[in-house]
């Protein structure tokens, strides 16, 4: 199981009754998810603790993580990753 990463822009915009869809499912591969919000008071602080979606007794589930407003760092699999707001992980 990999991850992937996209901001806002680079997912298809569909034009639909003159509104605008964006299918983040379908561009992030995405089959299934629960929805929860993290948010933090102060710059810099950690809001997600170090957990691993494979490991036995994980549940083996999806995660998707959206940057509204600011920036947040990631690390997946030992990848570092700048992600301002926009960005989808």
């Amino acid at each position: 199981m990999g991850f992937r990463t996209a901001h806002l822009d680079d997912i298809d915009r569909v034009v639909a009754a003159g509104t605008i869809w964006r299918p983040l499912r379908r561009g992030l591969g995405v089959t299934a998810f629960a929805v929860g919000a993290w948010t933090a008071d102060t710059p810099g602080e950690e809001i997600v603790e170090p957990h691993d979606e494979t490991s036995p007794g994980s549940g083996r589930h999806e995660e998707l993580y959206v940057v509204l407003t600011g920036r947040a760092r990631f690390t997946v699999a030992d990848e570092q990753l700048d992600a301002p707001a926009g960005t989808f992980v």
